[in-house]
């Protein structure tokens, strides 16, 4: 997310299944201090991903556990 101020995403599994390739399993969500993504229905694994030198939390959803959201670590997410 970028602009001006605070941004807010809010995303379902639906959304997730919706625009991440089966290939890739994972949407990744980049932001900065301020924003928050309200991840309907996800839960923290307690995991972390490493990716162009960017740290991201791992979410996973019960009904499609394979499928997951990364949010970067500056993003606040609301569960």
């Amino acid at each position: 997310m970028t602009g001006d101020g605070d941004n807010s995403l809010t995303l379902r599994l639906d959304d997730l299944l919706d625009v991440s390739p089966a290939t890739v399993g994972h949407l990744i969500v980049d932001g900065n201090a301020g924003d928050s993504v309200i991840a309907t229905g996800f839960a923290d694994t307690g995991t972390n991903q490493m990716q162009d030198g960017v740290t991201y939390d791992v979410y996973s959803h019960a009904g499609s556990p394979d499928d997951e959201l990364w949010a970067a670590q500056a993003l606040t997410v609301l569960e």
